[in-house]
C-alpha cells in the first residue's frame, strides 16, 4: 500500500484500526501483526478515529464521517457532501433540519458558507455563492423553519425560505460577531467594539443599546430576560426585552464564548483559558466551575436537572458534570488535529461542528470542515 496513513488507535490489545487517504481503513485482530483493508466505498481522505469500548467507532475525514458498530469490521456513511469549511455555529430548526455556518473555500478562495441538512445531517446542501463576498459567517438564528438571520464580519443577512438560495442583505456596515432574533421583528447583534444593537423592524434598522465591546453569544429565557457573553469576562443582562443592559460581576477576565440558563435562576458560562462560571441567583453572583481547557459551548439538556451540564472544549472533547460543575468526566473524548466551535443535542446524539486541521504533508493549506453526530454512550 502506497497511500498515506494518518491515524491509528486500539479497540483493545488485539484489535487495531488505521485510517488513511482515499477512504483507507486497515484493521488488525492480532495486535498489528497483520492488517486487512476494510471496504468503505469512500474516495475521501480519512484523518481521525474515535473509538468507544462498546465497539462503536467513527472515522472522520474530508467531507465525510463513517460509522461502525462492530469494532471496525463494517462501515457506513454517516455524513456526506459537507463543503470544505471552518464551521462555527450550528442550529436545529426541528428534529431533522439543521443549519451550520462559517467560512468556506470555493474555487481556491475563502468565502462564507451556510450549509443545510434536512435528514439529521446525512446529506448537506451548500450555500457558497449567495453570501460569498461578505466574509465569515459568525452566527445564525432562526425564529421558525423558514425565517432566519445570519451575522458575518461585515454584513447581516436574512432568509425567508429556510436558507435555500440567496440570503438577502439587511446591513453592510459593521463587524458582527453574534446574532439572535426573538421574533420576526425583534433582534440583536453584537458589533465589535460598539457593543449590542437592537432592531424592532426585522433588521432593517438598528439602534445601539449597550457599548460593551465584543459579544460572542446571546441567550434569552423569554421575550424580556436575556444575557450576552462578551470578551474580558463580562456578562450583560436585560430584563426589558433588550432595551437596556446591565453588567454582571463575574470575577472572570477571560473571553466568554457561550452562556446558557437552565431556568430563571441557574445558568452557566464558559470561555477561553478554561473559564467556567455558574450562577444560582439570576446572575447576581457567579462562582467558578473551571473546566481547565478552552471551552466553546455549554448546554444543559434536562430542564429539570440544573446540575447535569455538558461543555464542549476546543479540542472536540465533551465533558459532563452531574453535580453542577464541581466535578467533570469525559462524555466524548477529543481527537487530534481538530478544532470545534459549537454543539447541539438531538435525542441521544450530540452534533458538533468545526474543522479538521491539516497535518503535514498536506495537499493544500488551511483547514477542512467537520460536522459530527456522536452517540453519547458515556453520557
Amino acid at each position: 500500500m502506497n497511500d498515506r496513513l494518518s491515524s491509528v488507535d486500539f479497540v483493545d490489545e488485539s484489535t487495531v484500526l488505521i485510517t488513511g487517504d482515499f477512504g483507507t481503513i486497515l484493521r488488525s485482530v492480532d495486535g498489528g501483526l497483520t492488517f486487512t483493508e476494510m471496504t468503505t466505498s469512500s474516495i475521501y481522505n480519512l484523518w481521525n478515529l474515535l473509538l468507544f469500548p462498546s465497539g462503536h467507532a467513527y472515522a472522520l475525514g474530508d467531507r465525510i464521517v463513517l460509522e461502525s458498530f462492530d469494532e471496525g469490521s463494517s462501515w457506513s456513511f454517516r455524513f456526506d457532501g459537507v463543503p470544505q469549511a471552518q464551521l462555527m455555529r450550528m442550529i436545529f430548526t426541528d428534529s431533522t433540519t439543521v443549519h451550520a455556518a462559517g467560512r468556506g473555500a470555493f474555487g481556491g478562495n475563502s468565502r462564507s458558507a451556510i450549509i443545510k441538512s434536512v435528514d439529521k445531517g446525512r446529506v448537506w446542501h451548500t450555500n457558497y455563492e449567495s453570501i460569498s463576498q461578505f466574509g465569515d459567517v459568525t452566527d445564525i438564528s432562526f425564529i421558525d423553519a423558514d425565517n432566519g438571520f445570519a451575522s458575518a464580519y461585515n454584513t447581516i443577512r436574512t432568509t425567508n425560505n429556510g436558507g435555500v438560495g440567496n440570503w438577502n442583505s439587511l446591513n453592510e456596515d459593521g463587524y458582527f460577531t453574534a446574532i439572535y432574533f426573538l421574533d420576526a421583528d425583534t433582534g440583536f447583534v453584537g458589533n465589535t467594539l460598539d457593543g449590542i444593537f437592537k432592531s424592532t423592524d426585522g433588521g432593517n434598522n438598528w439602534e445601539q443599546v449597550d457599548a460593551c465591546g465584543d459579544v460572542n453569544h446571546f441567550f434569552f429565557l423569554d421575550q424580556d430576560t436575556g444575557y450576552a457573553a462578551t470578551d474580558g469576562g463580562s456578562i450583560r443582562k436585560t430584563i426589558d426585552g433588550g432595551s437596556t443592559w446591565v453588567p454582571l460581576s463575574t470575577g472572570a477576565n477571560s473571553n466568554l464564548q457561550s452562556i446558557y440558563f437552565v431556568n430563571d435562576s441557574t445558568g452557566y458560562a464558559v470561555g477561553d483559558g478554561g473559564a467556567g462560571l455558574k450562577t444560582i441567583d439570576y446572575g447576581n453572583s457567579w462562582s467558578s466551575v473551571s473546566v481547565n481547557q478552552f471551552a466553546r459551548d455549554v448546554y444543559c439538556p434536562d430542564p429539570f436537572n440544573a446540575d447535569s451540564v455538558y461543555v464542549l472544549l476546543a479540542s472536540g472533547e465533551i465533558q459532563k458534570s452531574i453535580d453542577g460543575g464541581l466535578n467533570w468526566t469525559i462524555a466524548i473524548p477529543h481527537m487530534n488535529n481538530q478544532e470545534m466551535w459549537d454543539f447541539e443535542f438531538n435525542g441521544p446524539y450530540v452534533y458538533t461542528c468545526g474543522c479538521l486541521l491539516y497535518t503535514s504533508p498536506s495537499p493544500r493549506d488551511g483547514t477542512k470542515d467537520l460536522v459530527c453526530r456522536l452517540l453519547l454512550e458515556n453520557g
